[in-house]
């Protein structure tokens, strides 16, 4: 319930394939798809940075060993690489593979 609203939770550990865990540094962050908001659950949340969009590298998933429809890019921050994970795309992902299986 996020401000009065019945928002479904994917976990992420459980989503890439973990064990799932219980962690008071856990996380929840709330996106807009176009099935309405849902939330992630995320082992922890570091910071949150500010991007120029010219600053990101993208079509790096391969290079990674990810997907590209998962990957928006890469971006030098501090002197350390940060992979930009499109968590949108994940989720929806997620319900089509969810729907799929409930059909």
């Amino acid at each position: 319930n996020i401000r009065g609203e019945i928002v479904g939770v994917i976990d992420l550990r459980i989503r890439f394939g973990h064990k799932p865990e219980d962690d008071p540094r856990q996380a929840l962050i709330v996106l807009s798809t176009t099935n309405g908001p849902m939330a992630c659950l995320v082992d922890q949340v570091e910071s949150v940075i500010s991007l120029k969009t010219e600053d990101i590298e993208k079509q790096v998933g391969a290079a990674i060993g990810i997907k590209d429809e998962a990957v928006l890019g890469v971006v030098k921050n501090d002197g350390n690489l940060t992979i930009l994970v499109d968590l949108v795309a994940i989720v929806e992902a997620t319900n089509n593979s969810l729907n799929k299986k409930m059909a």
